[in-house]
């Protein structure tokens, strides 16, 4: 039997309609599946279905309607089970059309996610097919007209998500049509309007596409007053700018939030004063803010996921979520900066635009975020300045923070709402161990039970585990359980430490594991990130993938791990503490190894894939119980940096392991500095510096100030990273290593060009072609001759320019080098336009434009285009300058990049 409510309110068996038409049993159905899974008090069913007036018999004519429902469902996975306050309506996966609706969504946005754009629109599309209608259209109670307003806004989000998909699959002008109805039925949603205008002018309607844009001002103008957005405006510069259709930027809505606890119980009180709070904020002109504080193990995440999730349809533009790491056992918590940035590249910044300073950083968010309605979670803060940068400034944007700190400054200067979680009362403590024990197994041992209840003093870990014991344990009494709590934790959970709490505890799971499930256990907690995938803990515990997924399913299934996604793992911050004491000091120096064989071998050739011209590092021979599996393409390997670079520098940190510390920061450097994230790289390559300089390798210690030299000037720190080359240059001098003084004089050539100093560029850039030459290394000396060339042009020597340059590009044509080649060409156009030789600019200029778009390299291009607009003028051929100015343009104003303005003036 399949409960319908997305439309007519439906019971079906096999397609075919059971009856259930008098009303009053409709309306306690409905009202039953609107509170689906949670207990609809009675007080509350009676005042819906009565408007506040119930008759004396009220009460008895609910039972006698539950009743008739009952005798309905028999037979089905459908059930209503009774409370002593109320009713539930037991609705199991499969069995409802909005349960198939709310699996087909999130399959959709997982398929988006990982850029599964066909697989996305499929989902979407069998999602919204569902409907048909209203939600339980034909009930009309208060409490289902709430809740179909939210998931009519729900199910307009997942319109618009797949008609954008629609529109990134080329499908241009088959989405115009329910393009033009949507914006009909809904004229105040500006993104339908955008898409629309997209859609028309991608399929060759430009007019239609601006004419468009002047219907939504009249809309806006004549109902609410207001002037279109600044995206939408944005939009229609750009068609107005170009005759050709101008891709829409892409709206990114990041879907963070982690899978919520099942058999969620108790925090009643919490919720409700939850979702008070943001009634009262939906008419605030700022954004809202929540604080969920209360000792370790008492359940802050759980609560405020769980909330999250059940308000997320509320806020379509995206949930972000970070673990910040307040009480990390490491002592090491999540840097701001960082998490700032992934929360801007969450939201659509690209990597190269995401600002380096955590001041700015901020700005940028709350700017991204004001036009938006998104919810952040930020769990596990240490204090109120950790948790400050992060918030959001949006009046249509939600913040929720937890922590074991009181966090009384946001409450105090943000006016945060603030909710403190105390131990469970017994009645919720008994629902949560009954849900994970059986009714069954509780009734038989009902004294045990309570002692149970009692000696966990109401602290959610303490109880989870309790329940995960005995679930893993059936035959065991409950008894031998309670004799165990006595022995060991009574005391301690009485005291209300919980984290002396934790460690007792977990010893009872711990003593339930198999030799090779304990074993892993403890080595997890070596592991000094997140999230491990499956290689990494087969290196940890020298194991196959095999043997290490079935000791994973194992510590899954006691609950002592979580599996984030296929093949991911993490770790309670309370287990791994636990683990890490368990583990004897040489079982875990050797796992580290181990780990760290994986690590290192594996970074080697992730980097190479993403710089195969640069000069590999040296390796030791791996583990033999190591199964290396490197990526094979520049995609992959910029995946699995992705995954791990927390883990790969936070091994940086480690005491004793400096061969593998510098490898990986080497390793890292290319990868972080393509995200920008310059402070951080350069904090690796400081511990990376100081490894090899305790193991006293010369030529790594160049090759680190080398890095610290270039992150330093990419952020303009042009005195530090001059000193940082110099110092690169005498290290390399002093092993004879002349390919490092290369390698540094070419560093110093950018930084004096930077500083102004371009004869001494020049002369750098000399030194290191000699130097490349002598020990014959070719892209070097010809990337370092184009540097030169590029010197000489910016001195006004265009015809040396030229020279230097058409000896570079034959060089870097003959050796397949194409960055070099397409940076050269973009030299000898440079060169060629100020020779007045405009016809071989532009040649030089279109073959580079080729390859940095075959390349990715987004600044370069729009360089480029710049450039060839910039001769165009020179030619009269205004129209067509104008045409590269605007494609320049749009591509620089997508990366904040400061020239941006210059170039768009060009257009005026």
């Amino acid at each position: 039997m399949q409960l319908r409510v997305l439309g007519a309110l439906e019971l079906r068996v096999d397609g075919e309609r059971v009856g259930l038409d008098a009303a009053r049993q409709r309306g306690v159905l409905a009202l039953l599946a609107v509170h689906a899974g949670a207990v609809a008090p009675t007080d509350w069913l009676v005042d819906q279905l009565w408007s506040g007036e119930p008759p004396r018999s009220a009460r008895t004519t609910l039972q006698s309607c539950v009743y008739r429902i009952r005798r309905r469902l028999e037979g089905s996975a459908l059930r209503i089970d009774s409370r002593p306050d109320g009713y539930v309506l037991r609705v199991p996966a499969g069995e409802s059309d909005l349960s198939e609706y709310e699996r087909l969504v999130a399959a959709g946005r997982s398929a988006l996610d990982e850029q599964r754009v066909p697989d996305a629109v499929a989902r979407f599309r069998e999602a919204l097919a569902l409907w048909s209608g209203d939600f339980l259209a034909d009930v009309d109670l208060p409490a289902v007209r709430q809740r179909a307003g939210e998931l009519e806004e729900g199910r307009l989000a997942v319109l618009e998500t797949c008609l954008q998909g629609e529109l990134d699959l080329g499908r241009h002008g088959a989405v115009v049509p329910e393009l033009q109805a949507l914006t009909a039925r809904h004229p105040l949603r500006e993104l339908p309007w955008q898409l629309l205008m997209t859609a028309q002018c991608r399929a060759g309607r430009r007019a239609e596409a601006l004419d468009t844009y002047q219907r939504l001002w009249r809309v806006l103008d004549e109902q609410l007053g207001v002037q279109p957005s600044a995206a939408a405006q944005e939009l229609q510069a750009r068609i107005l700018a170009s005759n050709e259709p101008e891709p829409a930027r892409q709206l990114l809505v990041p879907r963070q939030l982690p899978a919520g606890v099942p058999g969620f119980v108790g925090r009643g009180g919490s919720l409700k004063r939850l979702d008070e709070y943001l009634d009262r904020i939906r008419t605030r002109p700022a954004a809202g803010l929540c604080v969920v504080t209360g000792p370790a193990g008492i359940g802050k995440t759980t609560l405020a996921v769980h909330w999250a999730r059940q308000i997320a349809e509320q806020f379509p533009d995206g949930q972000l979520y970070a673990d910040l790491r307040g009480f990390d056992p490491s002592g090491r918590t999540a840097d701001p900066g960082t998490t700032l940035s992934r929360f801007l590249i969450a939201l659509g910044t690209p990597p190269d635009r995401v600002p380096a300073d955590l001041e700015a950083g901020t700005a940028a968010l709350r700017s991204l975020l004001e036009d938006r309605r998104v919810l952040l979670v930020l769990d596990n803060a240490r204090s109120a300045e950790q948790a400050r940068p992060l918030l959001a400034g949006g009046p249509g944007c939600l913040t929720v923070v937890t922590s074991r700190d009181r966090l009384a400054g946001l409450v105090v200067t943000e006016q945060a709402a603030a909710v403190t979680l105390e131990p469970f009362g017994a009645d919720a403590a008994q629902l949560l161990l009954e849900a994970r024990i059986g009714p069954e197994r509780f009734a038989q041992e009902r004294a045990a039970f309570d002692e149970l209840v009692a000696g966990c003093a109401g602290l959610p870990l303490a109880l989870a585990v309790v329940g995960a014991l005995a679930d893993l344990h059936p035959n065991w009494p409950l008894a031998s359980l309670v004799t165990e709590l006595r022995r060991n934790v009574l005391d301690a959970l009485s005291a209300g430490d919980p984290a002396t709490d934790a460690r007792a505890v977990f010893s009872w799971s711990y003593r339930s594991l198999s030799p090779s499930g304990a074993r892993l256990f403890r080595l997890l907690g070596v592991h000094p990130g997140p999230e491990l995938d499956t290689a990494e803990a087969a290196a940890l515990a020298g194991v196959t993938a095999a043997q290490a997924h079935q000791q994973l399913d194992e510590l899954c299934h006691s609950h002592q791990l979580s599996e984030t996604a296929p093949g991911w793992y993490a770790m309670h911050d309370l287990l791994r503490s636990y683990a890490i004491e368990l583990a004897e000091p040489a079982e875990a120096r050797a796992a580290l190894g181990r780990l760290l064989d994986l690590l290192v071998h594996t970074g080697h050739a992730a980097a190479l894939q993403l710089s195969p011209t640069r000069d590999p590092a040296s390796l030791l021979p791996a583990d033999p119980a190591v199964v290396v599996d490197p990526p094979a393409s520049r995609a992959a390997a910029m995946d699995w940096f992705a995954a791990r670079h927390r883990t790969l520098g936070g091994l940086t940190h480690l005491d004793g392991f400096d061969e593998q510390v510098w490898r990986l920061a080497w390793s890292l450097a290319d990868f972080q500095d393509q995200q920008g994230d310059w402070n951080e790289l350069i904090a690796v390559q400081r511990r990376g510096l100081a490894a090899a300089t305790r193991l006293g390798l010369v030529a790594e210690q160049a090759r680190a100030h080398r890095s610290l030299a270039r992150m330093h000037l990419r952020l303009r720190r042009l005195d530090v990273a001059f000193d940082e080359e110099q110092q690169a240059l005498e290290l390399s001098r002093s092993l004879g290593d002349v390919t490092g003084e290369a390698h540094a004089y070419v560093g110093i050539g950018r930084i004096q060009s930077a500083q102004g100093r371009k004869a001494d560029a020049i002369v750098a850039a000399t030194e290191a072609q000699t130097r490349y030459a002598q020990v014959g290394h070719r892209s070097g000396y010809a990337n370092a001759l184009n540097n030169a060339g590029w010197y000489h042009a910016e001195l006004g020597d265009y015809e040396e320019a030229v020279r230097c340059c058409e000896q570079a590009l034959a060089e870097l044509r003959d050796i397949g080098e194409l960055h070099g080649e397409a940076d050269t060409l973009d030299s000898l156009g440079f060169a060629y336009g100020r020779l007045g030789r405009p016809d071989d600019a532009l040649r030089c200029y279109r073959r580079a434009i080729e390859l940095q778009e075959l390349l990715g390299r987004r600044l370069e291009l729009a360089e480029s285009f710049e450039a060839v607009g910039d001769i165009h003028e020179t030619l009269g051929e205004h129209a067509t300058a104008r045409e590269y100015w605007g494609r320049a343009a749009g591509m620089l104003e997508e990366l904040d990049h400061p020239t941006a303005v210059a170039v768009r003036a060009k257009l005026s």
